[in-house]
């Protein structure tokens, strides 16, 4: 199966260390991000940018802006800059991520999952092309909905790739004590 895989490319025996250094690099992105945008978490948008990515409308897309100010609008705008490289490494995480766990757990449901984190990152940069829109001043109606429909469908994508790695990780924990057989400490 790791012939199948979008990390072919790289020797399997590095997989464990490219996987925690995309795991800090993740997180990393992550904290920053959650740093930087926090100015734009307000009574209207508790989650920031995310509410942004769910205006599903120019009234609620409009409201917001307003809120936000020209300050805020430009946390947010440095906000998306800062989301591309972040998409590039979460991407590259939850892709390994599956590939590791299609050696052990279900494994075309890995390989699946390790060429589908690209098409949540794909959605990913359309969505924040129309929040850009949106931002621009480009209040028609199509740019909330596609900021929306791309933000949900990337968010379930990688929802499911999640419960993927959650299973794969339970498994690998019962056979790791199947192994060890009873009585042995961890």
């Amino acid at each position: 199966m790791i012939e199948r895989t979008p990390w072919r490319w790289l020797d399997p025996s590095r997989w464990g260390c490219t996987l925690a250094l995309l795991i800090v690099a993740s997180l990393a992105m992550a904290a920053l991000l959650t740093w930087q945008g926090a100015p734009l978490r307000t009574p209207s948008a508790p989650c920031g940018i995310v509410c942004f990515e769910f205006v599903w409308n120019v009234e609620q897309a409009q409201k917001l802006l307003g809120e936000w100010k020209p300050a805020g609008q430009m946390t947010a705008r440095w906000n998306l800059i800062l989301d591309y490289p972040f998409i590039v490494i979460y991407c590259a995480t939850f892709s390994l991520a599956a590939a590791l766990a299609s050696r052990v757990f279900l494994p075309s449901v890995g390989v699946l999952g390790s060429w589908l984190v690209f098409v949540a990152g794909g959605l990913d940069v359309v969505e924040n092309y129309a929040l850009w829109q949106l931002l621009a001043g480009n209040l028609t109606p199509e740019w909330p909905l596609i900021a929306g429909w791309c933000a949900l469908i990337k968010f379930v994508l990688l929802g499911l790739i999640s419960v993927y790695l959650i299973g794969a990780g339970c498994a690998f924990v019962v056979a790791r004590r199947r192994q060890r057989g009873p009585g042995q400490a961890g």
